[in-house]
């Protein structure tokens, strides 16, 4: 998927760890896995649009409801023949970010 060599991409994820003010990691495994580098990085459960989600799995043929399992319990996702989505279950905001204009024109100037 990315166009650098893996060696590369480690060392270039490494370095942003060490030089990051903060350090989020979206499951347990990651988490684990950069505790030696960032011993101060905080778990931050990975946020998925549970419309788009439901929708997708249920048109590659899944039955409705779609049940996405959360570390604060179950969300179910309804998909009716219309494609309408109806949640059931427990699921509220936990984080919105805004990525800083500098970051942005960086990777357009990448692609």
């Amino acid at each position: 998927v990315f166009p650098h060599p893996k060696r590369e991409l480690r060392r270039r994820h490494e370095q942003a760890l060490s030089e990051a003010d903060a350090v989020f990691a979206v499951s347990r495994p990651l988490l684990a896995e950069i505790a030696a580098l960032r011993p101060d990085a905080e778990y931050l459960p990975n946020g998925v649009e549970f419309d788009r989600f439901g929708k997708s799995t249920v048109r590659r043929g899944a039955e409705s409801p779609v049940t996405v399992h959360l570390d604060g319990g179950d969300l179910e996702v309804e998909v009716g023949e219309d494609l309408s989505v109806s949640l059931t279950g427990w699921a509220v905001p936990v984080y919105r970010g805004e990525l800083a204009d500098e970051f942005l024109e960086e990777l357009r100037a990448a692609e």
